[in-house]
Order: structure tokens, then sequence, then C-alpha cells
């Protein structure tokens, strides 16, 4: 199971993730994120919570960032668990996800 939550108080957008983003959860993540990424221009993504990264929650990220980019916007990560670190160093994903200064929560 995943967590998902919104922090539309900041700009840009902050959106909590956690648990697994795997197969199991893709299609329903994407669904959950589709109307987030279509409403802001900019999000950061906190992944800090994340205990499971698949590629399928890799692809997921990745459609999102591309949906983001193509109207304009820009997505980041805000935060990275040690599984997440492990998945985008050995799919050489971590440059292209660039980390956020400060997620606004901590602000």
């Amino acid at each position: 199971m995943y967590t998902l939550d919104v922090d539309n108080s900041c700009s840009p957008c902050l959106v909590r993730l956690g648990g697994e983003l795997t197969i199991y959860h893709a299609v329903e993540l994407r669904r959950a994120l589709q109307p987030l990424v279509l409403e802001h221009p900019r999000l950061d993504l906190d992944l800090a919570a994340v205990t499971e990264l698949d590629s399928a929650g890799v692809q997921v990220l990745m459609a999102s960032r591309h949906e983001v980019f193509k109207a304009g916007g820009l997505l980041r990560i805000a935060g990275r668990s040690k599984a997440v670190d492990e998945v985008f160093g050995m799919l050489n994903l971590t440059e292209k996800f660039a980390a956020a200064e400060m997620p606004c929560a901590a602000a």
C-alpha cells in the first residue's frame, strides 16, 4: 500500500508519497497523481517515506514528470528514502529528478 498527502498551502505544491510504489499500486497511484499534475504546474514530491520502489513506480514518476514538463511546469524531488536512492542510482535517474532545495513544510 502507498500513502499520498497533498499540501496545497505552499508553492510549489508539496506531495508526500510513502509506502510501496510498486506494480501492485501503479495504476491507482497514476490515477491519484494525474489530477495533481494537471492542476499544479510546479510540484515537489517528497519520497522520504517510500519503503519500496520498482520499475512500475519509476514509470509512474517519469510519466508524471513528463506531463508536468509538457505543460511547461517543474516536478522536483523534495526528499528521498534509501529505497528511492538505491533505485534512482541503479537507473541513473538521480540527476533527472533534480532535488528541491527545501520542501515547503520544512520552511
